[in-house]
């Protein structure tokens, strides 16, 4: 299990379908129990729709939950708590938003071709972007460059840059923040 986790924050896609092709009988069988204890119905779609959020969430800020993994526990617990709380989380939250959220998402996928007004958009944030990455220190533009432009692994950047993983993931989550406050500061609102 050990070399699968390693293999996913590595970067390996095939490693991380491997990983969902393995536990999304167990995370989905956790939902649904969830769902049928604190819900008096079982919607099928909706026990789907949160499956695939909770191995969404696995891959937010670079694979962050499944680094936090200390194998204390075998990782299909791991799993199940990571599952119970989102479940937990989702059932917690108004209808309205429950509904507001679903709308957005299905928005999204009906609708993703991009209008004039949203291309223009995506210029300027680019070239804010941009801006906001020139006004960083060298060894941070690198970092970034690295990471987002070569799309190296943190692993092959830490190497690069001769400094730990710890120091990598600190280093960027740094360089993250203070490049959201550039583009807060020159008029642009993250959504």
């Amino acid at each position: 299990m050990d070399n699968l986790i390693n293999e996913i924050i590595a970067g390996s896609r095939q490693a991380f379908e491997s990983l969902v092709e393995k536990y999304q009988p167990m995370v989905r069988k956790t939902v649904s129990y969830l769902f049928y204890r604190y819900r008096d119905n079982n919607n099928d779609a909706m026990v789907d729709d949160l499956t695939n959020d909770i191995f969404l969430s696995l891959m937010e800020d670079d694979f962050k939950k499944i680094r936090q993994f200390k194998g204390m526990s075998s990782f299909a617990t791991y799993l199940r708590v990571i599952a119970s709380r989102q479940v937990l989380g989702f059932l917690r939250r108004p209808s309205r938003e429950v509904q507001t959220k679903a709308a957005d998402r299905i928005n999204k996928t009906v609708d993703s071709s991009p209008n004039p007004e949203e291309l223009y958009r995506d210029q300027e944030n680019r070239s804010l972007m941009a801006e906001a990455i020139a006004a960083l220190k060298p060894a941070d533009q690198l970092l970034m460059k690295l990471t987002y432009y070569q799309e190296l692994s943190a692993e092959e950047t830490a190497r690069i840059m001769n400094i730990s993983l710890s120091a990598f993931y600190s280093r960027k989550s740094r360089i993250v923040k203070k490049i959201e406050n550039y583009c807060i500061k020159h008029g642009y609102t993250f959504i």
